[in-house]
């Protein structure tokens, strides 16, 4: 979408790449925005995605780029968090032979940081520590599937998997930006 169309209209944007966010004050400010940017577009020879374009508010929330924007906070979209869920399991998968778990955690491990530091700036602390359990768990459960202690599962604890090498998402979030999201510019 060409940039000056959107600024000479008066409308405050976000672009990256194909992807457009439009700032209004109003509903009615957004449709005639969004019929603005149809209309800059079919002069280019191209469309709006009508499964990608919605008019929202921060009330209602919105996902934009991977992060989900509510009314006081940012956090992960639905989309990407899906989609890493997706990615994790298939690397944990339990049927992949003989492979040593120190091979899966260094496959995993450029998927996990990469992943936690592009959301490292939401409000996404607890999430990181739930997904940081889970991620152990799974690799417990590959590690259990392939070793037994005597006939018992052994247990590996989060220690020994760090030990092993496994990031951890939860180290990626620097404490001291989770407040200042909000916080007005000086």
């Amino acid at each position: 979408m060409h940039i000056d169309g959107l600024q000479a209209a008066g409308y405050a944007h976000v672009r990256y790449a194909d992807d457009v966010l439009i700032l209004c004050r109003t509903r009615e400010e957004a449709e005639t925005a969004l019929q603005r940017a149809g209309e800059l577009l079919s002069r280019l020879k191209l469309r709006l995605s009508a499964e990608k374009t919605v008019i929202s508010s921060f009330q209602e929330g919105f996902d934009f780029l991977g992060f989900h924007f509510g009314r006081r906070y940012i956090g992960v979209g639905k989309k990407s968090l899906k989609s890493f869920y997706a990615k994790v399991r298939e690397a944990t998968r339990r049927n992949q032979g003989d492979i040593p778990v120190e091979h899966v955690i260094s496959e995993m491990n450029p998927k996990l940081t990469g992943w936690a530091n592009y959301h490292r700036y939401g409000n996404n602390l607890v999430l990181f520590r739930n997904l940081d359990k889970w991620i152990r768990n799974r690799v417990r459960a590959y590690l259990r599937r392939r070793w037994r202690d005597r006939g018992r599962w052994k247990i590996h604890s989060a220690e020994e998997l760090d030990q092993m090498g496994l990031a951890r998402m939860e180290w990626r979030i620097p404490r001291h930006q989770q407040l200042k999201l909000f916080e007005s510019p000086r």
